[in-house]
Formats: C-alpha cells, sequence, structure tokens
C-alpha cells in the first residue's frame, strides 16, 4: 500500500504541474466541499500536497465495494464516493493542493486539482504619533530657614535668613506685629485731635470758661476774644 501510495504521489506531482489546477480561497472555520470528477473505479484515493511544497500525504480514501471510506482524521474529514469535505477550514493546517485519484485496470485517473488557501486578512498599521519630549524647568530649592537661640548661624544664606536665626521666630513675628499696632495707635490719636478741633469751632461756648470769684480790688480780666 505504501508502495502504490509513492507511486501515486509521484504522478501526482507531475499531474498538478503540468494539468490545469483549480485555485479557490475559503474562509476561515468554513466548511469546503471538493468533487471528483469522473470517479467511476472501486478505489478512490484523496491527496494533498501541503502548502510551499512541504510534501504529499494521504487524508482519505474510498472503497466502492466495501461502500465506506477512511480519513486521516475523522474530526477533520469526511469523504464519500464523489466528494471530500473539509470541516472548519484552518489556514495554517488545510491549505494546500488536493487531488483525486483513481485505480481502473492498472490505469491511474485523475479527477481534478483544486488549490486551497486561507483569505489573506488586511493588517491595519497604527499611526505612529510624534511626541515631543517635555523640558522640565530645573527646580531650585531654598535651604530651609530654621529659626531659635540654638540654631546655628550659616554664612551661606542671605542677609535675612541670618538676621531671622538671629532674632529667632518671636522676635520675628512680634516686629511686625508692634509696628501694625503703633500704626493703628497714631491713626487713631490723629483722628480724636481733628475731631477735637472741629468740634471746638462749632461750639465755643461750651468752652468758655466761667469767671471766678475774686477780692475785692480787683478787676475781672476781659476774656480772650474766639479765633
Amino acid at each position: 500500500m505504501t508502495q502504490i501510495l509513492s507511486v501515486l504521489c509521484v504522478f501526482l506531482l507531475f499531474h498538478g504541474v503540468e494539468g490545469a489546477v483549480q485555485e479557490k480561497v475559503v474562509e476561515e472555520n468554513k466548511n469546503e466541499r471538493l468533487t471528483c470528477v469522473g470517479a467511476s473505479s472501486a478505489t478512490v484515493f484523496w491527496l494533498r500536497l501541503k502548502e510551499n511544497g512541504q510534501g504529499f500525504e494521504y487524508v482519505a480514501t474510498y472503497s466502492k465495494s466495501k461502500n465506506s471510506g477512511k480519513v486521516s482524521d475523522k474530526n477533520k474529514f469526511a469523504v464519500s464516493e464523489k466528494s471530500f469535505e473539509i470541516t472548519s477550514f484552518e489556514k495554517q493546517k488545510d491549505s494546500g493542493t488536493y487531488s483525486c485519484v483513481s485505480i481502473n485496470n492498472n490505469e491511474l485517473q485523475f479527477g481534478g486539482t483544486t488549490k486551497l488557501r486561507g483569505e489573506t486578512v488586511p493588517t491595519t498599521i497604527k499611526p505612529k504619533i510624534q511626541t515631543t519630549p517635555v523640558q522640565q524647568a530645573a527646580i531650585t530649592t531654598k535651604p530651609a530657614v530654621t529659626c531659635g537661640r540654638n540654631s546655628k548661624v550659616s554664612t551661606s544664606g542671605t542677609k535675612s535668613e541670618r538676621l531671622d536665626v538671629l532674632l529667632g521666630c518671636e522676635l520675628h513675628i512680634f516686629i511686625p506685629l508692634a509696628a501694625g499696632c503703633g500704626l493703628l495707635l497714631l491713626i487713631l490719636v490723629i483722628t480724636i485731635l481733628y475731631c477735637n478741633r472741629i468740634r471746638t469751632r462749632r461750639c465755643p461756648h461750651h468752652y468758655k470758661k466761667q469767671s471766678r470769684s475774686r477780692p475785692a480790688g480787683h478787676k475781672t480780666l476781659p476774656s480772650p476774644p474766639d479765633y
């Protein structure tokens, strides 16, 4: 049997090259049926030339006398007297050139050659997004200023920082507070004096001094004029 298949493969190779080969594109996971034209002998062989010429292999045979067939993969193939069916076509496994050969009175009869290949899935290329590098600005941090009598005076700091260390945090807060209070007090004094002056001009009789009793022989001095 092995020798017969080897001879069939050699004849099929030359027949496939010289004869007409029908090419067909099969969708992924779809069933595909091939027909053996002119098969009238008692035994029909189905052979496959793998994709890219990787070699021949036997896939199925059908005996008319026994009315039964055999396949290399029962879950994948099914064979009848004049047809061969591939269940759930897979591009990677099932692509190749299929041909049926029958033997009749020591004569080879070819029932046609069909090349099956899977459909080409278009690949989408994602557009490249150009990203500009973000320039990070240099961050400069000032040295922390510590207040207090026990703090060490750094000669590298600024004048205000050295003064903060020498005076301490308490005096550093108290000096602006005292200056603000003094300013408010000065504004209050100016406001009182200004209001008192306006009141004196409007009501002078409230500020006239009454004459005091003086001893006899003294004359009463005239009251000063109002300005």
